[in-house]
């Protein structure tokens, strides 16, 4: 690789292999098709042994906090009395 080649900076310089760049100047596919869904399915078959199970996967495709969102409201009932703190600063 000479100065003038394609890098990454982050937190580089990396050098990117041609294989890398060939890959991402490929079209996306339809997250929304036969072609993705295949995929998945590959994917969380393939976690499976990873998580110690053989019963399906499901991925929450979200950040950290849509996780937690779904975990409470999935977990709590409409009406059910919550006990709750306040939460203060650290050092507070």
């Amino acid at each position: 690789m000479d100065r003038f080649e394609p890098n990454l900076r982050i937190p580089g310089p990396t050098a990117v292999p041609a294989s890398v760049r060939e890959a991402g100047a490929r079209q996306m596919i339809n997250h929304r098709g036969p072609e993705f869904a295949a995929m998945l399915g590959r994917i969380l078959t393939g976690m499976k042994p990873y998580f110690g199970t053989t019963t399906d996967i499901e991925m929450i495709t979200s950040a950290g906090s849509g996780g937690l969102e779904a975990a409470v409201s999935n977990t709590l009932s409409p009406g059910l009395t919550v006990p709750g703190g306040a939460a203060t600063p650290a050092g507070a």
